[in-house]
């Protein structure tokens, strides 16, 4: 006769080979992943008085694990994603070790706004002293920036800042997607080849190989567009 309440607590496991099709669905990367654990849950959900359906507010605290990740050229290792849904918003904090630096992502969703919009805190380092090689810079940096498709690196190491990072729920996120931050460039020698060999061309530079002592590159993107410096 009274609202009750749906409560349950216990462990899962999940299967990083189901997982990976995904994954590549959403990426478009393959990925290798290895370690899965175990994880806690905790949930708690108020159950309506007529129907017995879920309400809002919940709360549901869980995570996921795994020893190593790899893609767009990144070695992800010792990958923790605790998850949290309390009080309407969700959140989570992706902590890793890749390519000898750094990943930091603090992401939340507020689920009552009016569109649920996934956020990071703002000037945000997201990565930090990571380890160039040529499919990170051209499977994640020339996402960013064309110049970097098609061009070979042999060492150097990256950090990236992001100054905001605005993704909305919905069929139009390509469209409605807001982000802006930094690209810091150390130590990075850099081979010219595709679009970048290209203009070097027609602006008659004969070099082809660069060092990039300290080179930053800012990135703001906005309506669907992509503009950097």
């Amino acid at each position: 006769k009274s609202n009750g309440r749906l409560k349950a607590q216990g462990t899962f496991a999940y299967d990083l080979v189901k997982l990976s099709p995904y994954i590549k669905l959403i990426t478009g990367q393959d990925i290798a992943p290895t370690g899965a654990y175990d994880q806690p849950f905790v949930l708690d959900f108020p159950l309506g008085s007529k129907t017995g359906e879920v309400q809002a507010p919940g709360y549901f605290k869980s995570g996921f694990k795994m020893d190593q990740l790899v893609m767009y050229g990144l070695d992800i290792r010792d990958l923790t994603i605790p998850l949290v849904l309390s009080n309407q918003q969700f959140s989570t904090s992706i902590e890793a070790e890749i390519n000898d630096g750094a990943l930091r992502f603090y992401p939340t969703v507020v689920l009552d706004a009016p569109k649920p919009t996934l956020t990071i805190p703002t000037n945000s380092l997201v990565l930090s002293q990571i380890q160039l090689n040529n499919q990170v810079c051209n499977d994640l940096l020339g996402r960013i920036h064309p110049l970097f498709k098609g061009a070979s690196v042999g060492g150097g190491r990256l950090s990236l800042s992001m100054d905001y990072l605005e993704v909305p729920t919905g069929d139009k996120v390509t469209e409605e997607i807001r982000f802006a931050g930094t690209i810091t460039l150390q130590d990075v020698q850099l081979t010219t080849s595709g679009m970048l060999d290209i203009l070097m061309s027609v602006i008659k530079v004969k070099e082809r190989a660069y060092t990039l002592e300290e080179e930053v590159v800012t990135f703001v993107a906005e309506q669907g567009r992509i503009t950097c410096s």
